[in-house]
């Protein structure tokens, strides 16, 4: 008798060798001629349909499917060892406001679209040189009302102020004493001749010579046997190009400003997260060496930014405008975090990243963080701190220079454990069978009560 194909595919499973083809049943044998005759008189349907189910039909498996039938995970093997298909793995179903957080590439910037004039300046194009770093928007007489306006982001503290416990960590932060390098320009025997000296800087040279003095390196300080500081890594004058720029809420589809380019700039390297934890963010970065951009990361090498520094001679304003655009793209990355997990409420008034800007003579501390009211989110900047290093009374030498290492030493590890639990509750396998982000790349909050994990029902129908 003919074997089906199923019968085949357990007949190889089983071990049973191979049997001869018969075109034909033995019941089909011992039919005369008559009844085949009468049989070929049928429809040209009917023929068809008989040709089809009489077609000849090896016994005997090919390489292929032999190789399908000893493959455990195999669904043929599952087929013909139980005669259904294996159910499908159940994938997760997420909203939109998930779908906008994911990764996606970097979009051309359009030759035919014009900027505002208050904007015209800050159009850069990929081939413009990495260090070529624009300042003209940031010193345009609109640019502050337009940065609160379009985008969400103060320069100055909300009328809700921060919450009392971050209030206190900011202070903690400022009052804790840290041991200050010895053989520097800061020290005693020259600090009078550094401060008339650096009076004649430029930008440049003041990053180079004061900058370290105020804001250490966190990789130096690593390199020197401060091993709290491994997961840390740093940047300078490096565009931000792996982060996500701000939309504005009024008109998405106006051109957007430059990335950030911090002068000075610390966050998380990937590696301070476990293998699990980048699994469950790889959605969100993508593949940022091929040109993809995410909320959570800043440069290629750094994710979830908490630092910057600016640098101007004598123009205090531009540089704390940078430093309120950059830590707006900082502190939205937390803030998305905890949304994406429901628990948005421990970061509301939380200071999330802290920024510094300084020119020859002073500099100015800031902490800053968001106000959430419902889907609504606004960005503030907290002044923690104005101490002028100049002064001969010493009083504020080392003020910041303190304050940032203790950043470094106490506040960086509670912030990456707050982080890592967030990530632990993502859901899993969120980068299966999910459609790409919307175009416009717009951040909508999702409706309360809405699950991020909600997964195929059994009959391929969508749970609500």
């Amino acid at each position: 008798m003919a074997r089906t194909r199923a019968q085949a595919a357990r007949a190889f499973l089983q071990g049973q060798p191979p049997q001869e083809h018969a075109q034909l049943s033995p019941q089909r044998k011992g039919k005369g001629k008559g009844e085949a005759r009468r049989t070929n008189q049928r429809s040209g349907r009917g023929r068809d349909r008989k040709r089809r189910k009489t077609a000849s039909i090896p016994d005997s498996p090919s390489p292929s499917l032999r190789r399908d039938l000893r493959s455990p995970h195999s669904p043929i093997a599952h087929w013909v060892g139980t005669g259904r298909w294996p159910r499908q793995p159940r994938l997760p179903v997420v909203d939109s406001f998930t779908l906008s957080l994911l990764a996606r590439q970097k979009r051309a910037r359009s030759r035919t679209s014009r900027a505002p004039e208050s904007n015209a300046s800050a159009v850069t194009t990929d081939s413009d040189n990495r260090r070529a770093k624009p300042t003209a928007p940031y010193g345009h007489d609109t640019y502050r009302g337009q940065l609160g306006l379009e985008y969400g982001s103060q320069v100055f503290g909300a009328a809700v102020g921060l919450t009392a416990d971050s209030l206190a960590t900011a202070i903690s932060l400022l009052q804790t004493v840290q041991p200050v390098p010895a053989g520097t320009l800061f020290g005693d025997d020259v600090f009078e001749a550094t401060c008339l000296k650096i009076q004649g800087y430029n930008d440049a040279r003041l990053l180079r010579d004061i900058t370290p003095l105020l804001v250490p390196s966190a990789e130096t300080l690593y390199i020197f046997g401060n091993n709290k500081l491994e997961l840390l890594v740093e940047s300078t004058s490096e565009r931000w190009d792996s982060s996500i720029p701000l939309i504005p809420s009024l008109s998405p589809h106006h051109l957007t400003l430059p990335p950030p380019q911090p002068d000075y700039s610390v966050g998380f390297r990937q590696e301070a997260f476990t293998d699990h934890q980048r699994a469950k963010l790889s959605p969100f970065i993508g593949n940022v060496f091929n040109g993809e951009q995410s909320f959570f990361m800043a440069t290629r090498d750094m994710c979830f930014p908490f630092l910057t520094c600016e640098v101007k001679c004598g123009e205090s304003e531009i540089a704390r405008r940078q430093n309120a655009y950059s830590m707006t793209i900082a502190v939205r990355a937390v803030v998305s975090l905890f949304r994406l997990v429901r628990r948005e409420e421990e970061v509301d008034r939380q200071i999330l990243a802290f920024s510094l800007s300084h020119n020859e003579e002073c500099v100015n501390i800031f902490g800053h963080y968001a106000v959430l009211d419902g889907k609504d989110t606004k960005y503030y900047s907290h002044h923690i701190r104005y101490a002028c290093f100049t002064n001969l009374d010493l009083v504020d030498r080392w003020t910041a220079y303190q304050f940032v290492k203790n950043v470094y030493e106490t506040w960086a590890p509670e912030h990456l454990a707050r982080l890592r639990s967030a990530i632990d509750q993502l859901p899993e396998d969120l980068d299966q069978g999910v459609a790409p982000p919307p175009e416009d790349g717009l951040v909508t909050p999702p409706e309360d009560g809405m699950d991020l994990d909600v997964a195929p029902l059994e009959d391929g129908s969508v749970g609500s």
